[in-house]
């Protein structure tokens, strides 16, 4: 869940537009605390759909 919430955070901290840019940025670069990661876009997306719509609100 750590790499979640560095997307998630990230996500809004740093306005990054979408979830391509995301991966990209979270295997080239890292995120806050997470070092570089490969992920697929499909498995950052089932993980995204999974979190609760009251973390958004």
């Amino acid at each position: 869940m750590p790499v979640m919430m560095a997307v998630v955070l990230s996500l809004v901290y740093r306005r990054i537009p979408g979830l391509s840019e995301v991966v990209r940025v979270l295997e080239s670069e890292g995120l806050l605390w997470q070092e570089p990661w490969k992920v697929s876009k499909q498995a950052r997306s089932k993980r995204l759909a999974c979190l609760p719509a009251e973390l958004f609100c």
